[in-house]
């Protein structure tokens, strides 16, 4: 199967197989380098490249590497163990290359800006017939191992990482926006009554950090200061007609995002996730009360 428009990719799933693939490319001439594409046309795709290994002291095992531009995306080791490898920044071509070479056994794919790694467990029924069913997981250190499970011509995850989530603690959320409803209504009573046209203009948006917003809500006198920041967020265009107009709406999930920024140790509780990672975002609340908005 083709991932991001890889072709003449081989498909590896162990180390005999790897070891096998590597034996048979010739390195190219006056060159050590073995493009991983044994093909006439994959020959010259030089930046994907396979390469033997023999222990040393560091790694005291046999493997075999597939490499691309010189991220070590897949290490086949001989006691039947696969290290997957995004690099520090997984993008697009190195998911492709793990997913071209491990799939249908697993793939790689991005969400929020996170890599996942999906494992095939067998298949499941649907509609018409079956299709695979997959067992998802995020990477530690940006690398995930892999073990063969030769009964079932299967992986599975060798030391899955603990998967946590964020979870918001809903009884003390209502108390911090009780501590600013006075500010929330007169925003919302203010949002309705103002030209849109005169917060339209990006340049009129300052940014401030979620503490200071904070503190501005809690402080009558600073109201002015924080106001022309939120009824800039709060000019839309309409989606029928194509006019701007003030969403009063807006107000509640500017001072929302500004309580969970700055009392995010206090509001969010961290729990194991058992069955799949967790999906809803709270975890970039964590970056505390200096982050702008």
């Amino acid at each position: 199967m083709m991932f991001g428009g890889f072709t003449d990719m081989p498909s590896l799933f162990t180390y005999k197989q790897a070891l096998r693939h590597h034996d048979s490319i010739k390195p190219l001439r006056g060159r050590s380098v073995r493009p991983i594409c044994n093909t006439k046309n994959g020959r010259r795709k030089t930046h994907m490249t396979i390469r033997a290994h023999e222990p040393h002291l560091l790694e005291k095992r046999h493997s075999v590497t597939c490499e691309i531009y010189g991220v070590e995306a897949l290490r086949f080791f001989d006691d039947e163990t696969v290290e997957v490898n995004v690099g520090l920044y997984s993008g697009q071509a190195v998911n492709a290359f793990i997913s071209s070479i491990l799939y249908p056994l697993g793939y790689v794919y991005q969400k929020n800006y996170q890599p996942r790694f999906c494992l095939n467990v067998g298949e499941k029924p649907a509609t018409y017939g079956t299709v695979y069913a997959w067992e998802e997981s995020p990477f530690e250190d940006r690398k995930i191992t892999l073990k063969q499970d030769n009964e079932n011509n299967r992986f599975r995850y060798h030391n899955k990482p603990v998967m946590y989530g964020y979870y918001l603690r809903r009884k003390l959320m209502k108390e911090k926006r009780a501590q600013v409803a006075e500010f929330v209504k007169y925003a919302k009573a203010l949002a309705k009554m103002v030209d849109p046209s005169d917060y339209r203009n990006h340049r009129s948006r300052e940014c401030v950090t979620a503490a200071t917003a904070w503190q501005m809500m809690a402080d009558r006198d600073r109201w002015s200061e924080l106001l022309p920041i939120i009824l800039h967020d709060c000019c839309e265009w309409s989606r029928y007609d194509w006019v701007q107009r003030m969403n009063p709406d807006r107000v509640q999930k500017y001072v929302d995002e500004a309580i969970k920024h700055t009392f995010s140790e206090e509001l969010f509780e961290l729990r194991e996730m058992k069955d799949k990672p967790n999906e809803n975002g709270n975890d970039r609340y964590m970056l505390g009360g200096n982050t702008s908005i």
